[in-house]
């Protein structure tokens, strides 16, 4: 069998090549065998210009399947090997020639008006080989910009600071047609915003001065009339418009029926589905105010972050042609407000294979406001492998969870002390919700209960987003535990883990930001998240001005602990704050090199001796350090040598930096080489997690250092991401039982000890 798959292998690999390439080229044209691009300055690469060409070879593969086929069309054969085939591209000089001017329009775009591009042609037999040669020479810088725009009553007319402030060039800024072109767009988007409504981009055009020396050239600002006019006095574009009328239809039917509200007039029918003081919030072109872009957007954005809005429409009509008035007409279509789904998938929480099942329904204008409500129920079930332990007793072989959540959102920040204008943002919600979850285990029942109020908002211009809860309640009931379970968390005395298993009651406020540069695909961005977290504050003052006295937690014969209490149950308190930053930079190939840096810290204070332990840190994992597994790394130098004690793996301090280098092999294909470096700590030194505490003089010594490759299939909608890494450095060497006792681990690897794999959906930052 596998002589044959060799045999048919080699037999395919003579076939091809057997068959003429130039087959079907027929007499006295050229097949394009080969391009190429000779770049003789240092400055610039291949690759850059592979675009602008106009013609470009075939894939040789599909030139030798096109080949194969015969001359008759009406053999099936013959067209499935056409069609899976190229057909071959014959030599253009037409094409060429466009090549290269295309080729030296880029390069005076970017301001190397010397430059120099021309063709070599190779030909053998009924082939040709073409080299397009490029030499950039000098590069061109502006020298000197004004305002030269005449006559002088036009001059006043773009007499602002931020227009002159975008023809203040750098020193030596490089002379390239987009620059001048951002320009041009940043001023008439001034203009527009102050109400110059006809006004465009084409109204404005640079004149450029190239004889002035060295390399370098004046430009002067001009500006250009609408066409259908003969002079400047009569040019719609400089005249300033205002808002006279505005009219929003809001029906599912056409209208019968109008209300004016507020200065806006409202279009109404029977089945009228948003109230008009909504509208009116999430409209900001008013009547008597000037003509803006900016609003308009604005507009468009905030009514189109209605739930219960499909698409909107803005349109703007002259009053007369002589007037400086427009009317404003916003027509908005409505979205589908109920909304059921269900979802059914595989588990394995437990370590056993299960089930687990949601239902939702939404109604998204309960209150004809773009009122949101929300209602999911869930359940999942796994049956757990019995014990072969004897002394393992469980409280059932089952785990099963289920519970119910019931969220209430408003398109607006409801909060009495603040001013409208702070109350009515563009994508600003304010959400009520409460959930209770019931968690059956084999080794404990847990009743979970939620409540939360909380704010989102956006800011400048959208790129950065805000969540603020006011107030977020968790109380976690442990009800029954098996004999065994208590035995387990008794033994060693682990606070840690006690800690976890115990009621508890977390009351937080929190507030959390994402910030985006405008990055688009071609430039390069960052991006900043940040949040602090403060809980227990308001219960500790509340107990403290009620003179609430303290009840007995625990009591042993080292130490007596006193806490305050809620339903019988200590409350949680401690502050946390967290920050992150990511720098992506894009190579000349487009390629991207991402830095990232990530810090975390936690501290328990008063009431709490632990943070609880879903708010400790954790290293290692997808998206932390990736030569160790989740959850594996930690804190400090601590080196139990058990991978399975996740719960004394977690710290209040976190340290986290990352490289990553992003290959894009195909649009749909991405590789990445990384190295990553970080480790979690406490804040105290505790019994149960030796050598873990932080340490401001030996931190850097405790860093756990990796390197690894990815692979990252781009399915357009996401981006699937497996990576493997190796450790290089492990703080927490030697390991009990391991075979590798140096920390530099590097030096003799353990495939077992020291790779890890990683499976996610993203980018790790």
């Amino acid at each position: 069998m596998r002589r044959s798959r060799y045999v048919l292998g080699w037999l395919l690999m003579v076939l091809l090549s057997a068959c003429s390439a130039t087959k079907y080229v027929s007499e006295g044209d050229y097949l394009l065998d080969k391009v190429k691009i000779e770049v003789l300055d240092n400055n610039m690469y291949e690759g850059q210009f592979t675009p602008l060409l106009r013609q470009k070879p075939n894939a040789k593969i599909g030139l030798h399947i096109y080949s194969l086929s015969g001359r008759d069309t009406t053999k099936w054969i013959n067209r499935v090997l056409r069609k899976i085939g190229s057909e071959p591209v014959i030599y253009d000089s037409e094409l060429t020639a466009k090549s290269v001017s295309q080729i030296r329009k880029e390069l005076h775009n970017l301001g190397y008006l010397n430059a120099e591009v021309g063709s070599c042609l190779n030909q053998r037999g009924k082939k040709m080989a073409v080299t397009y040669c490029v030499r950039a020479k000098d590069r061109y810088t502006i020298r000197h910009s004004e305002n030269g725009v005449d006559p002088s009553e036009l001059r006043s007319l773009i007499d602002f600071a931020a227009i002159h402030r975008s023809l203040e060039f750098d020193k030596n800024e490089p002379f390239k047609a987009a620059t001048l072109d951002n320009a041009s767009a940043e001023i008439t988007s001034q203009l527009r915003n102050q109400g110059y409504y006809y006004l465009n981009k084409d109204n404005f055009y640079f004149l450029v001065d190239t004889m002035v020396g060295n390399h370098q050239v004046d430009v002067t600002l001009k500006y250009r009339p609408t066409k259908r006019v003969d002079t400047m006095r009569f040019d719609p574009a400089l005249r300033r418009y205002r808002i006279r009328d505005v009219v929003i239809s809001n029906t599912y039917s056409p209208g019968v029926d109008t209300v004016d509200y507020k200065k806006i007039r409202v279009v109404k029918g029977k089945q009228t589905f948003i109230r008009p003081s909504i509208l009116y919030y999430n409209n900001f072109i008013r009547s008597k105010r000037f003509y803006s872009d900016l609003l308009m957007e604005k507009t468009y954005n905030s009514l189109h972050s209605l739930s219960a809005v499909d698409q909107v429409g803005v349109a703007f009509t002259p009053v007369a042609e002589d007037s400086t008035m427009l009317d404003a007409r916003i027509s908005l279509s409505p979205a589908n407000i109920y909304h059921f789904q269900f979802g059914i998938d595989g588990t394995n929480n437990a370590g056993d294979l299960g089930v687990a099942s949601y239902v939702t329904f939404s109604d998204k204008n309960i209150f004809k406001g773009s009122e949101t409500l929300l209602l999911r129920l869930n359940g999942s079930y796994e049956h757990i492998s019995g014990s072969d332990d004897k002394d393992v007793t469980l409280l059932s072989n089952n785990f099963y969870e289920y519970g119910a959540e019931l969220s209430l959102s408003f398109p607006r920040i409801i909060f009495g002390l603040l001013p409208e204008k702070y109350t009515k943002q563009v994508g600003s919600a304010t959400s009520f919700s409460a959930s209770i979850h019931w968690q059956n285990r084999p080794e404990y029942n847990r009743r979970v209960l939620g409540l939360n109020w909380g704010y989102s908002w956006k800011s400048h211009r959208q790129r950065m987003a805000h969540n603020f809860d006011l107030y977020n309640i968790n109380y976690v009931i442990t009800r029954d535990m098996s004999e065994w379970f208590k035995e387990y968390l008794e033994r060693g005395k682990n606070a840690l883990l006690k800690e976890s298993y115990m009621d508890q009651f977390i009351t937080r406020t929190d507030y959390s930001f994402v910030y985006t540069s405008n990055r688009k695909a071609s430039e390069n961005g960052y991006t900043l998240r940040g949040g602090i977290d403060m809980a227990g504050t308001l219960p500790f003052l509340v107990c403290k001005a009620a003179k609430v006295k303290k009840k007995v937690v625990s009591e042993d014969e080292e130490q007596r602990v006193e806490k305050y209490k809620i339903f019988d149950t200590p409350f949680a308190q401690y502050v946390k704050g967290t920050f992150d930053a990511s720098k992506i930079f894009l190579t000349k190939r487009n390629n991207q090199f991402v830095m990232h840096a990530g810090f975390g810290l936690a501290c328990p204070y008063l009431n709490s001796d632990v943070l609880p332990y879903e708010q400790r840190f954790f290293a290692g994992g997808p998206n932390t350090v990736r030569g160790w597994s989740t959850r594996t790394l930690g804190p400090g130098k601590y080196n139990s040598g058990m991978k399975s004690d996740f719960l004394q793996r977690t710290g209040d301090v976190k340290l986290v930096f990352n490289l990553e280098y992003r290959y894009k092999l195909a649009s749909f294909l991405e590789l990445a080489a990384f190295t990553d470096a970080g480790n979690i700590w406490t804040v105290k030194a505790y019994k149960n997690q030796p050598y873990g505490q932080f340490n401001i003089k030996d931190f850097y010594k405790e860093l756990g250092w990796s390197v690894g490759v990815g692979i990252r299939p781009n399915l357009s909608f996401l981006i699937l991401r497996f990576d493997a890494g190796m450790q290089l450095y492990n703080p927490a060497n030697p390991l009990p039982g391991a075979q590798n006792t140096s920390k530099w681990v590097i030096t003799h690897p353990v495939f077992k000890d020291n790779f890890a794999w990683h499976f996610a959906v993203g980018y790790p930052f």
